[in-house]
């Protein structure tokens, strides 16, 4: 329910289980039964469908008596009775729901559903499930033929899509939330604005009532006989009489006793069975908070009671303490106003005496002098020409000025200085004008400048003063200092556009302003915007290595740093995490916009620094350069998003402008890592395998394996193109293990059936993803094992980065394979890092010289003695030297005269597939030179 209530009793009958009420209950906070598709939910059902390879998708959630589909793939439905669905079951599941086959499921044959859907077989579902455990609906697929059923994988992706669908229900939960506080609190605040005393506890009770929807809105007062006496209570929809009630047994004395707000959802009689209005009212339901006196002491409450439960909920909880503030403001204004006007019918009473007795007249003004002085409220007297004749000392104190610095002038004119905040004085002139020319009563709001020239709020009451004949002579009024309620209200609004970290604006009062640009009717619709995404490159190593308190410190000197560089109208805003965006209004040339991203990126290029260290923090910047194109500020963001991970594509630390072909080749790089991911789900991957020559006896001694993607509608494509977009995925450590299987068994087979391979060994590449997973030992233990290949056989080809990153932790995983005798080469050797120092720590057994030294080889040129200078570190180090990229003789030969051992390259064989390796290799006398055998890249 979008104010917090929970559902009547036609939703909760009574034969409904309490678990199952409470499930309903967090289902309609949601507020998502009756309501049209949406792009983001059928994206998911999208995706799920691909990733699982399943007809049918749907996201559902499920009611007390019908399932609502919210999104549909593959079937056209919206909403079913819950008793004709079998997408009930799976929020009756903890786990994933899975049934390989509905006709063989009782639950689907001895069900209507199985008469009216005999097509559907397959069905699989995972639950959506809030954050305290309440299954409101799922995510499920189908289809029309039986499956054996899920992988692990499988399970976890769809898992994985339940949350993030539960995670956007969440935020759309969370910002009505925020709207709904916002908005009723503007409703009450105003419905009460205009009034005080005994319209105000009517008003204040009719507004509540009506915004939390309840039956009994109450403010009482407690008397000193252990009973509470109404102010004011509206009952179903009027005001009514006051009353007076007991407290002893009621809920009213527990939230007395406990001294803050109590809520009591339900079955409220059950637990306080000695409270009769309770059970005469019909109450089901009750909240309440206490209001306090200067002194502490708990003097009254404000009620809120229901015939039907009621939910915990943001709105319930900010109105009732909003209340409880105004009621104290308001008796305390009462107060002072009775206090003024007995002390005023006392001061005239000794007037009308003065020709008696003088120097009682004189007593009885300074006990009135006393009395204005001792009250904690300023007061204050203007005479019929609107001209202030009276303060008294604790106006005197709060305003920081004298009357006799304003009595020879109104004290509207500001002089001799401003006591009224300018941007209010306009308004507070003309209120005070009416209420003089229309000799009314004024009450308002408004803020003055203190003692200390700081601005405070105050709540001004004015009333008619009128001499014994009925002549209007002026005003008498009070000012009451509302300063800490108004920063209350103040903080509540803040938190809810507003960054906790960093204090910038967050994405919710970013996309505010970016729509108010777009919109036709704003103010400056001339002016030309841009938008700038920030992403920190490498944030997360900070995070990491240093901890998020490190991390969280420089994040804010960022902030501070990129506000430092704007002035309003323009904006700076955190979204979240490491990622900033910044709104810029600039000229018509967009030149500005990149100069002013420039002197961003040269800021980065000075270090943050956190107690005595400098850290080094660079970003990426994508730009929308003429937001005016856009519809909307969600579109707006997504592009500067995609132009951002360009720059990051692009090297890191620079920016790049959106154009319409980023947003293609980051829909087509989407679908390149679904097709990929498949692919390798599939085993559509092949295995080529490039024969490595000893070079001094010209006789075959291996293979290096490597991974070719055939693509069904591009053909081969390099993996220069799919490694990066493995890499992001997270998909390197699958291919990996993939790769390593696969040469493996492939190497294996070959010994079975040759004897002349069984000396052959087998290289493989493994990247540092697939280095530092923790299981890895684990799964090249019973690789190795299933394929019964001897570790010795085995070769594990890493790149110098990999290696010297973490090198304690490296070393440790180093030193396992080798007690699995399996051998580590350093692939790429000599176009990484220049300190060689960690050669003598690590136990590596090989060198691979890069293909870019050996190809551009010419005698005695820099890559010849480069060359050269590897194979002479390698020979001192007791390492193998093994050269890549071998396409000519004069290549082989003058490695062979520097001594590397063993080499590869198109001189031998281009890569071949396991068959070519079978038929025309080992089947036959192994050649010198292979190059009609291979295909390319």
């Amino acid at each position: 329910m979008a104010d917090g209530r929970a559902p009547t009793s036609s939703f909760f009958p009574p034969s409904l289980s309490q678990d199952e009420r409470t499930r309903l209950a967090a289902l309609y906070e949601y507020d998502i039964l009756d309501t049209p598709p949406e792009v983001a939910f059928d994206r998911i059902t999208v995706l799920a469908s691909r990733l699982l390879k399943l007809p049918i998708a749907t996201i559902f959630v499920v009611d007390r008596s019908r399932t609502w589909f919210k999104s549909t793939y593959g079937i056209e439905v919206q909403q079913v009775h819950r008793h004709n669905s079998f997408c009930q079951y799976v929020i009756q599941s903890d786990q994933v729901l899975v049934v390989p086959d509905l006709h063989q499921d009782p639950r689907y044959l001895n069900h209507q559903i199985g008469a009216e859907d005999p097509g559907a077989r397959f069905f699989v579902g995972a639950p959506l499930v809030t954050a305290n455990g309440m299954r409101i609906g799922g995510i499920c697929l189908a289809d029309t033929q039986p499956h054996s059923g899920l992988t692990a994988d499988q399970k976890t992706i769809l898992v994985d899509l339940a949350a993030i669908v539960m995670h956007e229900l969440e935020l759309r939960r969370v910002s009505r939330q925020v709207s709904q506080v916002d908005a009723a609190l503007m409703e009450i605040a105003w419905g009460i604005s205009a009034v005080t005393g005994q319209a105000f506890f009517d008003a204040l009770t009719q507004h509540l009532s009506q915004t939390l929807q309840v039956d009994y809105a109450l403010i009482s007062l407690v008397q000193s006989d252990n009973t509470a006496r109404t102010l004011a209570a509206w009952a179903k929809g009027q005001i009514t009489e006051n009353f007076t009630y007991a407290l002893p047994g009621s809920p009213c004395q527990a939230t007395l006793g406990q001294r803050q707000l109590c809520l009591y959802p339900e079955q409220v009689q059950a637990q306080f069975p000695e409270d009769d209005l309770l059970q005469e009212m019909g109450i089901e339901s009750y909240v309440a908070a206490p209001f306090f006196a200067a002194s502490g002491e708990a003097i009254g409450l404000v009620i809120a009671m229901h015939s039907q439960p009621l939910q915990a909920s943001r709105i319930t909880e900010t109105l009732m303490l909003f209340c409880t503030l105004r009621i104290t403001a308001e008796l305390e204004r009462q107060k002072v106003a009775e206090q003024e006007a007995l002390a005023y019918q006392a001061l005239e009473h000794q007037l009308t005496q003065q020709a008696q007795v003088e120097t009682l007249l004189r007593q009885s003004e300074k006990r009135y002098a006393s009395l204005l002085t001792a009250v904690p409220v300023g007061i204050f007297r203007l005479d019929a020409e609107g001209c202030c004749i009276y303060i008294n000392p604790y106006l005197s104190e709060l305003a920081g000025i004298s009357l006799a610095e304003i009595d020879d002038t109104t004290w509207l004119a500001q002089s001799p200085r401003p006591i009224i905040y300018p941007e209010d004085h306009p308004r507070i002139r003309a209120a005070w004008e009416t209420a003089f020319q229309q000799r009314q009563d004024l009450s308002l709001e408004h803020r003055i400048y203190d003692a200390q020239g700081a601005i405070a709020w105050v709540s001004l009451q004015a009333v008619v003063e009128r001499d014994a004949a009925g002549e209007f002579v002026g005003y008498i009024g009070t000012v009451t200092d509302i300063s800490n309620l108004k920063r209350a209200e103040a903080t509540i609004l803040h938190s809810a556009f507003h960054d906790d970290l960093t204090g910038l604006p967050n994405r919710t009062l970013l996309s505010q302003q970016i729509d108010l640009a777009l919109s036709p009717h704003h103010v400056g619709g001339g002016d030309h915007y841009a938008v700038l995404f920030l992403d920190l490159d490498r944030f997360k190593t900070i995070n990491e290595s240093l901890g998020h308190t490190v991390g969280d410190h420089l994040l804010r000197q960022v902030a501070q740093r990129l506000q430092s560089r704007l002035q309003s109208p323009n904006l700076v805003a955190r979204l979240g995490g490491d990622e900033f965006a910044i709104l810029l209004r600039h000229e018509q040339d967009p030149s500005s916009v990149i100069q002013f991203t420039q002197e961003l990126l040269a800021d980065f290029q000075i270090p943050l620094r956190f107690l005595d260290t400098e850290l080094l923090v660079n970003a990426s910047i994508g730009l929308v350069l003429d937001i005016q194109t856009y519809q909307t500020a969600t579109e707006v963001l997504r592009d500067a998003d995609i132009a951002m991970s360009q720059a990051k594509a692009q090297g890191r630390q620079t920016y790049r402008i959106f154009n319409a072909d980023m947003h293609s080749q980051a829909y087509s790089r989407l679908m390149r890592e679904i097709q990929l991911r498949e692919a390798i789900e599939r085993d559509e991957l092949m295995a080529f395998f490039q024969p490595i020559i000893d070079l001094k006896t010209q006789r075959l001694i291996g293979f290096e394996a490597l991974a070719r993607w055939p693509h069904p509608a591009h053909g081969y494509i390099p993996p220069d193109d799919f490694i990066p977009i493995a890499e992001e995925a997270n998909l390197l450590a699958q291919l990996d293990l993939w790769m390593l299987g696969t040469a493996c068994r492939q190497l294996m087979q070959w010994q079975q059936r040759f004897p002349q391979a069984a000396s052959l060994t087998m290289s493989v590449n493994l990247s540092a993803q697939t280095l530092k997973r923790q299981t890895l030992l684990a799964e090249i233990d019973q690789i190795l094992k299933e394929t019964q290949l001897p570790g010795h056989r085995l070769t594990l080809e890493l790149t110098e980065g990999t290696l010297i990153s973490n090198t304690d932790h490296m070393l440790a995983r180093l030193n396992q394979l080798k007690q699995r005798q399996i051998k580590i080469s350093i692939d790429d050797f000599g176009t990484g890092y220049s300190s060689l120092s960690y050669l003598y720590r690590l136990p590596v057994d090989a060198l691979k010289i890069d293909r870019s030294f050996v190809g551009q080889m010419e005698a005695n040129n820099r890559n010849y003695q480069v060359v050269s200078t590897i194979i002479t570190l390698s020979n001192q180090l007791g390492l193998a030297a093994v050269a890549e990229g071998i396409e000519v003789k004069q290549q082989c030969q003058w490695l062979q005269q520097m001594g590397c051992e063993l080499g590869q390259g198109y001189l031998f064989a281009r890569p071949l597939t396991a068959f070519e390796v079978t038929t025309r290799c080992l089947g036959s006398a192994w050649p010198l030179h292979l190059n009609d055998l291979g295909r390319p890249y």
